[in-house]
């Protein structure tokens, strides 16, 4: 049974074909905009040391495999 790849959300990360992962910043009707983080011990997420650029991708290139969904987005609590 084929499992169904969930739809990019803002706050979740996903992780590349090339073991990398990605913050989703936000969406539209056909562009998931995205930047590399780092994920660190404690858990918390930090923008990507190499201090790249967000990048902008049709969203039918980001769902067709090269990334996966691995959290889903969450808040929290001071």
């Amino acid at each position: 049974m084929k499992t169904k790849t969930p739809k990019p959300a803002p706050g979740d990360i996903w992780e590349t074909s090339d073991g990398g992962l990605v913050l989703v910043a936000g969406m539209d009707g056909s562009h998931v905009t995205f930047c590399s983080v780092a994920i660190r011990r404690d858990g918390s997420v930090v923008a990507h040391p190499r201090g790249r650029k967000a990048e902008r991708v049709l969203l039918p290139k980001f769902a067709c495999g090269r990334y996966v969904g691995v959290a889903k987005a969450r808040t929290v609590a001071s």
